[in-house]
């Protein structure tokens, strides 16, 4: 998805996603990975297999397999109780308690 590409509403997916745009609304891809670039923006919650924030989230992460933040300029504005978000520069095999920022 491009940087200059919005979506209102909520985006379903049955393949992988890279979000480059905005997203006003979630984003589900419960059989995929969903990867928020560092241009990228979702203001709701990402529900998908493995989820990668480079980005701005403002809602829930919820992944079945890993879910972390790269290091750069992210920015995550809200966390729910879900699986440990992880800082890494590379999608961690297991799930890793959350580091102190």
């Amino acid at each position: 998805m491009g940087a200059s590409l919005r979506i209102s509403g909520d985006l379903v997916s049955q393949e992988p996603l890279d979000i480059h745009g905005t997203i006003n609304g979630s984003v589900t891809a419960r059989q995929h990975g969903v990867m928020v670039a560092a241009s990228g923006t979702v203001t709701d919650a990402i529900d998908a297999r493995r989820v990668v924030v480079a980005g701005r989230v403002t809602g829930c992460l919820h992944a079945s397999v890993s879910k972390h933040t790269a290091d750069g300029p992210h920015r995550l504005q809200r966390q729910y109780p879900s699986p440990p978000l992880s800082r890494s520069s590379k999608p961690p095999r297991l799930m890793l308690p959350a580091l102190a920022t």
